[in-house]
């Protein structure tokens, strides 16, 4: 007898892109099995998102924020109104390739060990690039591919462990996802790599100011993820080499005062979240050190590297 899917929710975040949000609604609306679908505009200037929502998706889940809060907060609010046992995000300037995508990815969350299913991002730009490619369907579980880490905005993942552990971590935007991968892991939880699905993406040209703040942001939150969740001496390390990496990156490309800014908001952040800091495992964060030197890696690899570090293999965990 087949297996019953586990309720799924679509979250996506948006601000002033109202267009391209309904496009990005349709292709929801339009999969082979039903989704719940949560809308968050983080503050858009006009009521044109809000307007259009109610005249075309009236039934759909929508909240408003006054002011921007910036994209983790405003996901990490969507997952919080979102009911599904498994929680897609989907970016407001993209869409589900295929009709039958969320069933597709729903079939991977059978499997005790995956806690994250990434999925692969086609970009749409003049010189046709392409971020990553689906793999091909493997039909062993030891052939899986599997990442250390996922895209934002096109993922799906279980929403009992990702609210158990309190969402995201950072500020703003950019370098989010570690701060949950990284918890999965703790947990014996890892992230696949959807196979034969993707979704296509079209990306707004970013101007000097978004470059500026790109660079600000993945500073701070680099420093703050090892505030947050890296244990000691490893985190000495880290904040060192974050410091450095960022000062030198910030110096070729012309945005050194926004690289200083994020690590002196990023030291601060030390003060915010040192009562809350609840460090993984030397053995998880090594595991990690190691796979992420790879972008991709069969499962049997994953399980390999379990014992080499002694993390309890992901086929021995239950499902959270």
């Amino acid at each position: 007898m087949a297996k019953s899917l586990p309720t799924r929710s679509v979250v996506i975040t948006s601000k002033d892109r109202p267009a391209l949000l309904e496009k990005a609604i349709e292709s929801v609306q339009q999969q082979t099995v039903t989704c719940e679908l949560v809308i968050v505009d983080d503050g858009s200037q006009d009521s044109s998102t809000q307007e259009m929502m109610q005249q075309k998706f009236p039934n759909v889940v929508f909240h408003r924020n006054e002011s921007p809060l910036g994209i983790i907060a405003a996901r990490n609010h969507a997952f919080g109104l979102a009911t599904g046992d498994i929680i897609f995000t989907l970016d407001d300037d993209a869409v589900f390739a295929q009709n039958d995508l969320v069933e597709k990815v729903l079939q991977d969350f059978h499997y005790p060990f995956i806690g994250v299913v990434t999925i692969p991002l086609i970009d749409h730009l003049p010189d046709g690039k392409v971020v990553q490619r689906a793999p091909i369907a493997t039909t062993r579980e030891e052939d899986f591919l599997c990442s250390c880490n996922f895209s934002g905005g096109a993922n799906a993942l279980r929403a009992r462990v990702f609210k158990q552990i309190g969402g995201y971590i950072g500020n703003g935007r950019q370098s989010e996802e570690r701060s949950v991968a990284i918890r999965f892991a703790e947990q014996g939880l890892f992230i696949k790599i959807a196979e034969q699905c993707h979704i296509d993406h079209f990306p707004v040209a970013s101007n000097g100011n978004q470059n500026k703040r790109i660079v600000y942001f993945n500073t701070r939150n680099s420093l703050a993820f090892g505030w947050a969740l890296l244990p000691t001496p490893d985190l000495w390390w880290h904040t060192l080499s974050t410091i450095i990496n960022h000062l030198l990156l910030g110096l070729k490309t012309g945005e050194i005062w926004d690289a200083l800014t994020g690590c002196f908001d990023g030291i601060m952040d030390y003060f915010r979240l040192r009562k809350t800091r609840k460090p993984v495992s030397n053995e998880v964060y090594r595991l990690l050190r190691h796979l992420i030197k790879q972008k991709r890696f069969k499962y049997s690899a994953l399980k390999n590297a379990c014992t080499k570090f002694n993390v309890p293999s992901p086929a021995d965990r239950p499902v959270q």
